[in-house]
C-alpha cells in the first residue's frame, strides 16, 4: 500500500505517504507499524513524530540487513526526539513471518 500511496503522491510522497497512513490509524487503539528496509529511518521517524502530532502512539518497527543503518535509525530517532516510538531488529525481507509475530 505505501508504494501504491507513494505513486500517487509524486509532489511530497513521505508527507502524502504519512497522512495516508495516520488516517488509517486514527481509530486503532494500539497500532502497529513495519517497516521494511529502513535506511538511516526516514519514514519510521517522519511517521512517528506526525503521529505523535496528532496524539497517536504507534509502535513502529524498522527493520534493515544493515547494521549500519540500524545504528543511523537509532541516532537519527534520538535526535528526532521520537525514539521512545521506534523499536529497530536487523531482518530481511525472508523473515517478515516472524517479524509480525513480535509485539
Amino acid at each position: 500500500p505505501a508504494g501504491y500511496l507513494l505513486g500517487l503522491c509524486l509532489s511530497d510522497p513521505v508527507k502524502c505517504a504519512v497522512e495516508e497512513i495516520l488516517d488509517g490509524m486514527s481509530n486503532v487503539k494500539q497500532p502497529h507499524v513495519l517497516e521494511l528496509g529502513t535506511g538511516v529511518g526516514f519514514a519510521a521517524i517522519a511517521l512517528s513524530k506526525a503521529a505523535r502530532r496528532h496524539r497517536i502512539s504507534p509502535m513502529v518497527l524498522a527493520t534493515d540487513v544493515s547494521k549500519s543503518a540500524l545504528d543511523l535509525t537509532v541516532t537519527n530517532a534520538y535526535r528526532n526526539e521520537v525514539k521512545d516510538m521506534i523499536n529497530v531488529i536487523e531482518a530481511d525481507y525472508n523473515n517478515v513471518g516472524s517479524l509480525m509475530e513480535l509485539k
